[in-house]
């Protein structure tokens, strides 16, 4: 069985409230309660059937609902869908509501001489009319309507003509023959019928046939990669290309499902604004090209709306209807608000104009009582001027009160500043000594570690010093005995960083090495150098004598002891020289 949309429904109950009579104002929805007569929906059968190829038995009509003569409009569509076409695979709706217009409707149009509209153009705007009411009504809403004559006018360059909201407020709806009739007086009386045929195709595509965008594209062939100039179409489900704009012959289709993808192409020298687009059902890639930028932007942004929407939703055009009806009941909602508050507001102003009137009742008669009490009042009235002066006085005095007040809060505020700024230095000053505190404990650290360092490297030379006495000792005592002297060790001196020069013993003698480099018992005897070139030819000659007789016993000589005692001196005072200047050459 056939399930009409709210579309078809909508051109079906156009064409049964047509045969009946009935008033498009007076219609409350598709549940309405007006009745046509049976034998008046025969003839409405009979074209349908003829058009859809099925057979119409007037008996079948008659024996539904048997007890009945006429029908209601559900009941009515109820046997259109079940019994007349409920046997058919497949209906033609397109085709269904063309023949609603041509049998019925069309012959209104025919009668209205005065129209400026041809018969083609009115079956477009009763299309479009019927696929905007969506409440199924017969009448569009008022809102519907201005927002249609809105696109209507600015397509032909014109603004919309300002409606009367208080003709809107006395009716809330309109019907299709009035929308015409505005559409003609308003805007299509000064233009040129091309223009507004092709205005009405465009709102054509958009509303009825769901056509999100259209225009020209070069595509590139698939086969021998040509560029050529197509005729776009963008539905809900497919992007249709044409050879022109007619639409006259059809050059392939794009499927659009959600495993469809568009991105953009990288841009060339020759085309610049390409895109490329996946089919998706059978993944074929097409490459198109836009004109220019924004309309490569407009296409993507079109494209991928389609693809990323959800079939269960609706169709885009409808959920933009369903959008702007809620704020068009949310505003209804508001105004009814409104004219709540207003009836409310003018019941208690009744209210308070009654008890004005009860008060002014009061007053008369009470009139007689207020020129007994106007003595009294007027003594009253002396006695109170004498206080008023004495409370003026007293606001004097207050007021000065007052400035003094704001006087000493200026001065508070004033000492407060200055307290704050001098906090402020204070914190600074106190910043300033935490660093100085920081840097002074850190050169503390610095000083003990380089005393540490000290203490270390003075252990050491007297360390050192220590094993030179011991050593000088034994070259005395060897040389005491008669002996050669062992050979006194060098000393490597380190000197920690920061020493001025060498803390060495004690000492007033003045070398090339500084002063109390050596102490003093360390230098040899001045004149041993004396001794020591006089004696040179003995010392050779005592040299070879002991080297001939090597091989017999040594012989005490008392010279050549006393010259190898010397050498020895020569040779620990040159050791203790060299560890000097190797100090002096650190520092």
């Amino acid at each position: 069985m056939v399930v009409f949309s709210y579309f078809e429904s909508n051109c079906l109950h156009q064409c049964f409230a047509q045969l009946g009579g009935l008033s498009p104002n007076s219609c409350t929805g598709p549940n309405d309660a007006q009745r046509v007569p049976k034998s008046t929906l025969a003839v409405l059968c009979l074209n349908v059937g003829d058009a859809l190829d099925v057979r119409f038995n007037e008996k079948c009509l008659k024996e539904y609902e048997k007890e009945k003569n006429d029908l209601s409009f559900a009941e009515f569509v109820l046997y259109i869908e079940a019994d007349l076409l409920g046997e058919i695979a497949h209906v033609d709706l397109a085709r269904f509501r063309a023949v609603l217009w041509d049998k019925v409707f069309a012959r209104e149009a025919r009668d209205r001489s005065t129209s400026i509209f041809s018969l083609d153009d009115l079956r477009k705007i009763w299309f479009i009319f019927n696929r905007l009411d969506d409440e199924q009504r017969l009448a569009l809403d008022v809102g519907e309507a201005d927002a249609l004559l809105r696109k209507f006018a600015e397509a032909l360059g014109m603004k919309r003509a300002k409606r009367d909201d208080a003709d809107d407020d006395d009716r809330n709806r309109v019907a299709f023959w009035d929308l015409v009739v505005a559409m003609e007086r308003d805007y299509a009386h000064d233009v040129e019928a091309s223009v507004y045929v092709e205005v009405l195709d465009d709102l054509l595509d958009e509303i009825v046939r769901d056509v999100v965008k259209k225009g020209y594209m070069t595509k590139k062939g698939h086969a021998r990669h040509t560029w050529k100039e197509r005729w776009f179409v963008l539905d809900m489900t497919s992007l249709t290309y044409y050879v022109s704009r007619e639409r006259m012959e059809k050059k392939g289709c794009v499927r659009l499902t959600d495993r469809s993808i568009v991105e953009p192409i990288a841009e060339k020298t020759q085309h610049k604004y390409r895109l490329l687009l996946t089919d998706g059902v059978d993944g074929r890639k097409y490459e198109l090209c836009a004109s220019d930028q924004r309309t490569k932007q407009e296409w993507l942004a079109s494209l991928r709306r389609v693809i990323s929407h959800r079939p269960e939703k609706g169709s885009i055009r409808r959920q933009e209807m369903q959008e702007r009806r809620r704020v068009r009941e949310e505003r209804r909602m508001e105004m009814q608000r409104i004219q709540e508050t207003n009836e409310q507001q003018r019941r208690e102003l009744e209210r308070e104009r009654q008890a004005r009137e009860e008060a002014e009742t009061r007053v008369r008669q009470e009139q007689e009582w207020l020129q007994e009490e106007m003595q009294r009042r007027l003594e009253a009235e002396v006695q109170q001027r004498k206080h008023l002066e004495e409370l003026e006085r007293e606001r004097a005095l207050k007021m000065e009160e007052e400035r003094e007040k704001k006087s000493k809060e200026e001065l508070l505020g004033e000492e407060l500043r200055r307290r704050q700024e001098l906090e402020g230095l204070h914190e600074q000053q106190r910043q300033e000594l935490e660093d100085e505190k920081r840097k002074l404990d850190e050169m503390q650290q610095q000083n003990e570690e380089f005393m540490r360092l000290l203490q270390l490297e003075r252990e050491k030379y007297e360390k050192a010093e220590e094993e030179r006495r011991r050593a000088e000792e034994l070259y005395k005592q060897a040389l005491a005995r008669g002996e050669n002297p062992p050979k006194p060790p060098k000393y490597e001196v380190k000197i920690s960083p920061g020493l001025a020069r060498l803390i060495g013993p004690k000492g007033g003698l003045v070398t090339h090495r500084g002063m109390g480099a050596f102490p003093k018992d360390s230098i040899p005897d001045p004149l041993w150098e004396e001794r020591k070139l006089s004696k040179s030819p003995a010392i050779s000659s005592v040299g070879s004598v002991s080297s001939q007789s090597s091989t017999s016993e040594p012989r005490p000589d008392v010279e050549n002891v006393e010259i190898r005692k010397a050498e020895e001196e020569e040779n620990g005072s040159t050791v203790v020289a060299d560890a000097a200047a190797g100090h002096d050459e650190s520092l």
